[in-house]
């Protein structure tokens, strides 16, 4: 440690040790996956490291995001995929909307753009309310991480927008295409150069565009910084690819969930709610069905979508809501990721307002939600569904 002619402290570190290589190419996913959660210690660094590199894109994005929304009302949030669209690792500050519908919208890109396809600098872009977070505010942008000349990862960040265009009353419209601009599944920046042509269409038909675009290269810059750290991450423990990796740590939290739900007692709980966004008594009904393992939501009789308003839900809106509470409830201390959701089910009847139909407007989609999430708070007197008692984590 040293002090230079200018006052600066000049700290010398040495370089990161590389550590023990874990898996490598000659190991079947079965080898692999055994080899790696033998090893509990070194699971438990790798996964919270995983948790790290989402919080550093979460903390990248507070930094240099241009709006309050984003930056200090931390309205988004940043997950880490494996190349099949199920998270691996989010941070601990996402909306809950964002954990859950992410995986989504990373899904709807890559069958549009097969993993395959993708080069090094490509990022992706959707604000598809049936693909992602349930209105057009909430952007999705999506980077893909290579390691060794294959996609080994997803990068995505997810956040609500200050503005996207349209009419500034949502009460007042009656299809998505006065609620502003769509963006369907597509390249927003092409090996390294920005999509010109889709930067000056969002320019020109959203307010305040320069705030806007500015929150759109902070979300590219906090997915850049997470692939960075994931290729250091995968190099240190000699690491050529995240399958095995990723195989234990969504089926460690799966188990942890269907251990969780069968200490339910199984059964058909009911529930309704009542509320008057638009003038008119609206009644969402929801039946719960635990059997065994597995929990299923089922919305039957729900309001039909409404015409005017934007109050409908798309149904990835509905399952992220629905299903999270859920989670927290039963295994609170677990990371979260596609593992901890795969024993749940929701439905709702197509058309309803908690499974709206294309183009219905959606921009207003809260006032519906903040009512219906609280059904779990009146439970038929016949049957309450009740928390088990709690048992060992099921962590590394």
């Amino acid at each position: 440690m040293t002090v230079d002619e200018t006052g600066n402290l000049r700290i010398e570190i040495s370089a990161t040790a590389k550590g023990a290589t874990i898996v490598d190419e000659t190991m079947s996913l079965e080898e692999a996956s055994a080899r790696i959660q033998g090893d509990p210690i070194a699971l438990e660094v790798m996964w919270s490291r995983l948790v790290n590199v989402a919080e550093e894109m979460w903390s990248t994005v507070c930094r240099t995001a241009f709006s309050l929304i984003i930056s200090e009302s931390q309205d988004f949030g940043c997950a880490i995929l494996d190349p099949h669209g199920e998270t691996l690792a989010h941070s601990a500050r996402v909306m809950p909307v964002f954990n859950l519908t992410l995986p989504m919208a990373v899904k709807a890109i890559i069958e549009r753009y097969p993993v395959e396809t993708m080069k090094p600098g490509d990022v992706y872009i959707t604000n598809d309310p049936w693909l992602c977070a349930g209105h057009l505010f909430d952007l999705a942008i999506v980077t893909p991480v290579f390691h060794r000349d294959r996609v080994v990862a997803l990068m995505g960040t997810v956040g609500h927008v200050g503005d996207i265009g349209g009419s500034r009353n949502g009460l007042s419209v009656s299809e998505l295409y006065e609620e502003g601009l769509q963006i369907p599944a597509m390249k927003l920046v092409r090996q390294g150069e920005e999509n010109e042509d889709l930067f000056r269409l969002m320019a020109d038909n959203i307010r305040d565009s320069d705030q806007v675009l500015g929150d759109i290269r902070s979300f590219i810059s906090a997915n850049e910084t997470g692939a960075a750290r994931m290729r250091s991450f995968m190099e240190e423990y000699g690491m050529h690819d995240l399958k095995a990796l990723s195989h234990v740590v969504q089926s460690l939290s799966e188990k942890a969930m269907r251990d969780a739900v069968s200490q339910l007692k199984d059964g058909v709980y009911h529930s309704e709610i009542s509320n008057n966004p638009m003038g008119t008594e609206m009644t969402f009904p929801l039946k719960v069905t635990v059997k065994g393992d597995e929990i299923e939501l089922d919305f039957e009789g729900a309001p039909p979508q409404t015409v005017k308003g934007g109050i409908n839900c798309t149904l990835s809106y509905t399952t992220a809501h629905a299903t999270y509470p859920i989670k927290c409830m039963l295994t609170p201390g677990i990371r979260g990721n596609a593992g901890c959701y795969r024993p749940f089910s929701v439905k709702a009847p197509k058309g309803s307002i908690l499974n709206c139909d294309k183009p219905a407007p959606v921009s207003l989609r809260t006032r519906t939600a903040g009512i219906w999430r609280r059904t779990s708070s009146r439970h038929s007197p016949k049957q309450r569904l009740r928390r088990p008692s709690p048992s060992p984590a099921c962590r590394a």
